[in-house]
Parts: structure tokens; sequence; C-alpha cells
């Protein structure tokens, strides 16, 4: 195997782990869980992704948020809990700076949408 096959298979077991545990992983875990020094590890993701670690764990957290959003029976505690944050403020405040739009508007922005999608399909 190529040395450059070894850190790309790497970055995507980090990427898969990432994806699975977004909620509550820490950098340490991830170290672990890969069998690299913390380090390297943060290194090579960034060489191969143009992110780092955290930065990719926030971009899914809050597409995780957005697609529990659009469920409309889950609430902002419930979302804001299930995307691994403390409070539903500090959810809040990272979801309006990642999007522009507090997770709120941006649920009920959507279920209007729905809601005119059936209206013009009747």
């Amino acid at each position: 195997m190529s040395h450059s096959m070894g850190h790309s298979s790497l970055v995507e077991k980090l990427k898969q782990e990432i994806n699975e545990s977004y909620a509550t992983i820490t950098i340490t875990e991830l170290s672990r869980k890969v069998a690299t020094n913390v380090h390297s590890m943060r290194k090579l993701f960034k060489q191969a992704t143009g992110m780092t670690i955290p930065a990719y764990r926030q971009l899914i957290r809050m597409n995780k948020a957005k697609e529990l959003l659009l469920q409309t029976k889950n609430d902002l505690l419930t979302v804001s809990d299930k995307c691994g944050y403390e409070n539903k403020n500090s959810f809040s405040k990272a979801f309006k700076k990642q999007f522009g739009i507090t997770p709120t508007a941006f649920a009920m922005q959507s279920l209007n949408n729905v809601e005119n999608t059936n209206t013009l399909q009747k």
C-alpha cells in the first residue's frame, strides 16, 4: 500500500468516526480510534480536506440539526441535545452563525414551504 493511500484511508476513517459520533466524539477519542497521535491526525486531516477536525465536526452537526429540524416532531431542545449541545442557546448561536438564520426560523420556513407545496398539489 502506498503512503498516500494510507493517509487517505485514515482521513476516510476519521470522517466515518465523526459522522457516526458527531455529537460526542473528542479529538483524543478520534486519535485512539485511528491509532494516530493527535498532532499527525490533525495535520493529515487538514491537508486532505482543507478543514480542521472541529470545523468538519461542526459542519456535520449543523447538517444533522437541519435534518432533525425538518422532522416536525423534534423540538429545539431535542435537536440541540441530539447534536451534542449542552443547551439550546449555544445551539441556536452556532446554527445562526453557520446558516444565517435561527433554528426556529429555519423550522418555520421549512414548515411553511411544506404547507405551500401540499396546497399546490391539491
